[in-house]
């Protein structure tokens, strides 16, 4: 399939995954990010990201209508900064906007809005949910979102409330 990334063999990344010496060449030298793309480059190619997730959302729309379901575009925060400032890093603002629901038969659930509207994972708190050390989700930040989710998909109907 054109324009799919695929993951590198175990063995190639094994150097990444356990050298801080391979990654401070691989960032510091060579100046690639974490997606390993060129620093300069990465706005062009979080565009071009966007624009192709722009395009599969009414595929994946239109294949859930065939087998008997809804597709539910779920976004959540990434990290802590985008908790804290209420934003997302990246331009899913815009994918948002083009995913309206009356438009394309998608529902987007936005966990960051419904964290800043229930003060969940604000600035004040926000770094409760997330691990210090790599800036995911930490247990009890997963467990939040889980509740969030499940609370938006049963508010909305788009799952059937548990007996």
């Amino acid at each position: 399939m054109a324009g799919i990334v695929r993951r590198a063999s175990r063995r190639r990344t094994w150097p990444y995954g356990i050298s801080h010496i391979t990654r401070h060449v691989v960032h510091d030298v060579l100046r690639y990010d974490w997606y390993f793309v060129k620093k300069d480059q990465l706005g062009a190619e979080r565009r071009e990201a966007i624009l192709q997730i722009k395009a599969l959302l009414p595929d994946f729309a239109e294949l859930g209508a065939q087998h008997g379901f809804r597709f539910v575009l779920l976004l959540h925060p990434r990290t802590v900064l985008e908790s804290i400032e209420g934003t997302y890093l990246w331009d899913f603002d815009q994918l948002l906007a083009d995913a309206e629901p009356a438009r394309s038969g998608i529902e987007v659930v936005d966990m960051l809005a419904y964290c800043r509207a229930h003060r969940i994972m604000i600035e004040g708190n926000a770094i409760q949910y997330y691990w210090r050390r790599d800036g995911h989700f930490n247990t009890e930040g997963y467990a939040v979102m889980g509740r969030a989710a499940a609370s938006e998909l049963l508010a909305r109907e788009l799952v059937p409330a548990l007996q």
